[in-house]
């Protein structure tokens, strides 16, 4: 990416400047009108900037169970069932039930309960008494799976048998699942970046080069096919079954009645609709009326669309600031595709010339440097419009935190695109010097200098576009500072002894579930004559707050409407009684994040 390449056209004398031409300029009102709509702009980043910084959850996580976790039942459930702290859905997601001999016991369907954030499943007649496994696998709102287990037990615990690694899903279908969204995010970038740079960026501003508009049907072809892959796959990722899974109608069916199969059939149809403006429109007008300018409001409402499709469907579509989150996953995209989409078509023009770099063969020279020098102004733009989005897309997910950028992998991998991004600048900045130094007549070092420099530049953009489509799946460092938090804490009242089990999820801003679960001495769940809770932030002197808990089974106790106001290092008191004579009181220190 070359900012603003000044150098001269090669091959032409430069003109001798005029008496108006050396006098300063005074900025007009157009360039003023320009500026202050800029500072607007800004101003509006700024104050959404300034806002709370509240969590944009993205993966769902598991929020209360029922029976509850770790419940001792004298009879088998009829129903099992789990809660989670976004809508999960239901078609991919599954719910199994172990017997105490690993066999399955669950009515073999699952769906949902009273809402779309609850899955539900039926229990067989079944009497043997042990511990019950329940393996649970959902998708969340953002398309992405995630599973996990709890158990309960009927009349005396026995060790659990149930296979629940089974659930983890196939790693070919990971794989494939993967490789075919890059393969999507390249497409989208040849088919609209090329579209542009032969619309925008060519001398005159049509008759767009023959390997140019072959790169752009490329892109359009290798979209469309990563869009039905992705689709055929999506099932088997998301049920966590195999590769013999992405041909069965009935995983196709449920895929495509989900959020993300909806998204990913909408841009397969759009894509075919759009087939003729990619792929036939000639492009072209008279030497005299060219008319390529035509192209591009329909050509910018076919990326916004096709933009819309992965925003709908990931990080963004969940949380808070949806709107604005929305509007800036769709500008972050669509810049994106139309930077790297014209630097590789740019790269193709310079590998074509590479032969041509003798004397003689200064107009065509000076044809690619033109079109170079229009492209930087471009990508200018789109280097502009990237900062903005992905700034506003890392305060979202991560709060801008030291923690989150430094201890997640979404932060690392984040910081790791960050400094691919600033890269490709600093190295379109330094070429843009050299160019501005070395140019020539004939024009031989400026193409050399060029192409050399958007080599490195397409090197870089490929290792960010691999970071970025593995940044898709990885849970939002927010979501990953907020794992919740399991305590154990030991209660001596002298002539009874046992341990208090405290489970916050998720421990940050907002509204929070709490769970207690109190156990005897021998890690048995243990009713108690009452349970009481309270919170107090010693740095802020707030508190104590009491916690109201309701009982969700035999020492048992849940918390579902706590609001936890501000971060800080906040002391959870519990207090037990258990008999009329005999209290233990046990506290713990809980990190609150943002």
């Amino acid at each position: 990416m070359l900012f603003a390449i000044h150098c001269p056209p090669v091959g032409k004398p430069a003109r001798k400047p005029t008496r108006q031409q050396r006098a300063p300029e005074r900025p007009s009102s157009g360039r003023a009108g320009r500026r202050r709509a800029a500072a607007a702009v800004l101003l509006g980043v700024l104050l959404v900037l300034a806002g709370p910084a509240t969590a944009a959850q993205a993966h769902a996580s598991l929020v209360t169970t029922s029976p509850g976790a770790s419940a001792r039942l004298s009879t088998v459930p009829r129903h099992v069932g789990a809660t989670f702290s976004e809508p999960v859905e239901a078609g991919l997601g599954s719910m199994k039930v172990y017997g105490p001999d690993g066999s399955r016991v669950d009515a073999g369907t699952s769906g949902h309960g009273a809402s779309d954030r609850e899955l539900v499943a039926g229990v067989r007649n079944a009497s043997a008494h042990g511990t019950y496994t329940v393996a649970w696998r959902v998708v969340s709102a953002d398309s992405h799976p995630v599973q996990g287990a709890f158990t309960l037990s009927v009349g005396t615990p026995t060790r659990p048998s149930a296979p629940v690694a089974s659930d983890v899903g196939s790693p070919v279908v990971s794989a494939l699942h993967a490789s075919a969204r890059l393969a999507a995010y390249a497409g989208f970038a040849l088919m609209i970046g090329g579209a542009v740079f032969c619309l925008v960026c060519r001398p005159g501003g049509y008759v767009p080069p023959r390997r140019a508009r072959r790169l752009t049907a490329a892109g359009w072809g290798l979209l469309l096919v990563a869009t039905l892959g992705q689709l055929l796959l999506q099932g088997p990722y998301g049920s966590g079954l195999g590769p013999a899974a992405t041909f069965d109608p009935e995983v196709l069916t449920a895929t495509v009645n989900t959020r993300i199969g909806t998204a990913l059939s909408f841009r397969a149809l759009l894509l075919v609709a759009t087939a003729y403006l990619l792929l036939c429109t000639p492009w072209t007008g008279s030497a005299h009326q060219p008319r390529p300018w035509r192209a591009l409001p329909p050509l910018g409402l076919i990326a916004v669309t096709l933009a819309a499709t992965w925003a709908a469907s990931g990080h963004m579509a969940v949380g808070t600031q949806i709107p604005a989150a929305f509007l800036m996953d769709v500008v972050h995209l669509v810049a994106m595709a139309v930077w790297v989409g014209g630097l590789t078509v740019l790269l193709t023009l310079l590998v074509r010339h590479r032969g041509t770099e003798t004397p003689g063969t200064a107009d065509d020279s000076t044809a690619v440097v033109d079109a170079a020098r229009r492209f930087s102004r471009v990508a200018l733009g789109c280097v502009a419009a990237l900062a903005v989005t992905g700034t506003y897309q890392s305060w979202r997910q991560t709060g801008l935190s030291f923690d989150g950028l430094t201890t997640t992998p979404y932060g690392r991998l984040l910081l790791a695109k960050t400094g691919g991004v600033v890269l490709m600048v600093g190295l379109g900045g330094v070429a843009r010097r050299r160019l501005h130094r070395a140019h020539t007549a004939h024009g031989v070092p400026v193409l050399r200098r060029l192409r050399n420099a958007v080599v490195a530049e397409c090197v870089l953009v490929a290792a960010v576009l691999v970071i970025t489509t593995t940044l898709v799946g990885t849970r939002p460092a927010d979501d990953a500072l907020a794992l919740p938090v399991n305590a154990e804490l030991r209660y001596d009242t002298g002539a009874d002894r046992g341990t208090a089990q405290i489970v916050i999820d998720p421990p940050r801003i907002g509204p929070t579930s709490i769970h207690l679960y109190v156990l005897d001495s021998n890690g048995m769940q243990r009713a108690v004559e009452a349970a009481e809770i309270r919170l107090t932030l010693p740095g802020r002197d707030i508190g104590p707050l009491p916690v109201r808990l309701s009982p969700a089974g035999p020492g048992h106790y849940v918390s579902a409407g706590t609001v936890l106001p501000m971060a800080g290092d906040w002391r959870l008191s519990v207090s037990l009684r258990t008999s009329d004579v005999e209290t233990a009181e046990v506290s713990h220190t809980v990190e609150v994040h943002r």
